[in-house]
């Protein structure tokens, strides 16, 4: 694989401080795998077994997620070539200019190591592009899954903008409005969020999760954990998640 030379400018990049912490290293890794045209294969098994084989608790499913998120900033277009994908950087020559130039100006290059990216690739026509991985990195219809044809409130999950992945019906959500207040309600939504993401926690009943914290607050009530408050505890949770 080749050298590749990284600027100090990309500390200050708005492009690429808008990934998380790990689509910035997948972008680094891929970067390595580029040919000299800012081409490489980017099909997430080939991808994982390349830039992540010392790591088996990355799966291709990963790879496609933080490769969906470069598509999504710009960094990198994608287009499927018979059963594989390939990739190619979009600002590629803007910041690899090390070749040597030929008589007519332009950049000697090695061979290609993949196929020629279409056309509107090339003269980075955003119109027409369809982003890959948006599509590959949405779930799978369950063909069992059977929609409940007399919905009410007791079996219609919420669809929360700020907390997604939180499933708590409506009823379920009026009871804890009622009982804890609104505000209370949501700010206890929100702490178990960030801790499910920080952590990788997952709950059987998000809404017992939340009667359950509820409670643990009421029985320390006052109580210290290693000389703080309890909810200094769950502050410090949200915190953690933002600093990473």
């Amino acid at each position: 694989m080749p050298n590749r030379i990284i600027k100090e400018s990309i500390l200050t990049s708005p492009t690429i401080n808008r990934l998380s912490a790990q689509a910035e290293r997948h972008f680094y890794r891929l970067l390595l795998l580029s040919d000299d045209h800012g081409c490489l294969e980017a099909t997430p098994l080939v991808v994982r077994g390349r830039c992540y084989g010392l790591q088996p608790r990355i799966t291709a499913k990963v790879v496609k997620g933080w490769q969906k998120e470069l598509e999504e900033v710009g960094i990198l277009r994608f287009w499927p070539d018979d059963e594989r994908i390939f990739g190619v950087f979009c600002s590629f020559d803007k910041h690899n200019s090390k070749y040597s130039l030929t008589d007519d100006g332009k950049p000697t290059r090695h061979r290609r190591k993949t196929p020629e990216p279409p056309k509107q690739l090339l003269d980075n026509d955003l119109e027409n592009y369809e982003p890959v991985f948006a599509t590959l990195c949405q779930p799978l219809p369950n063909p069992k899954h059977k929609p409940n044809p007399n919905p009410t409130p007791e079996n219609i999950y919420i669809e929360f903008e700020k907390w997604p992945g939180m499933k708590i019906t409506q009823t379920n959500y009026d009871k804890l409005v009622k009982r804890f207040t609104k505000a209370k309600t949501d700010e206890m939504i929100n702490k178990i969020w960030l801790y499910m993401g920080s952590h990788g926690k997952a709950y059987q009943s998000h809404y017992m999760t939340v009667l359950s914290w509820f409670e643990k607050e009421k029985n320390n009530n006052g109580k210290t954990n290693g000389g703080k408050p309890l909810s200094t505890k769950y502050d410090n949770i949200g915190k953690d998640y933002d600093d990473m």
